[in-house]
Formats: C-alpha cells, structure tokens, sequence
C-alpha cells in the first residue's frame, strides 16, 4: 500500500479548478480545499458531486452542507 499524504493548498487549488473550471469566490475555494483536508481523492470527489448536481449544487453550497454534519460529512465523501 501506498500512503498519499495531503497535496500543498496551491496543488490543492490547481486540483480543484481543473475539475470545476474557473473559480469565482478564492477564499471560498480556499475554505473548500481547507475543510477536506487538502486530500487529493477527496477534492475530486466534492467537485464530482458538485458537477453531478449543477446547478443546484456549487462549492459554496458543498461546503456548507460538508460543515452542516458528521453524518453529511460522511455521505458527501462516499460519492463516486
């Protein structure tokens, strides 16, 4: 097994406009990238779920709902 440790916030960042494009609100994507632990895996999977749920869903909408709960917490991170 290899062991992935968290990615460096700007990486982070990088990984998180690649998936999602353009990002509007920086402090907001910097919040986002923050809450998940700068994890690779789990980055792509919040932006994943974001674009699945367009345009009900955004990163402001995904992180408040991350923060809402544990048990959201959990649901928003199993997403394929």
């Amino acid at each position: 097994m290899i062991e992935i440790g968290p990615m460096a916030q700007t990486d982070a960042l990088a990984l998180l406009e690649k998936k999602l494009g353009s990002l509007s609100d920086t402090d907001m994507a910097v919040d986002l990238v923050r809450a998940l632990d700068l994890v690779p895996l789990a980055i792509s999977q919040a932006a994943a779920y974001i674009q699945a749920r367009a345009p009900r869903s955004s990163p402001e909408k995904y992180l408040a709902e991350f923060r809402e709960s544990e048990r959201n917490r959990s649901k928003l991170l199993q997403y394929d």
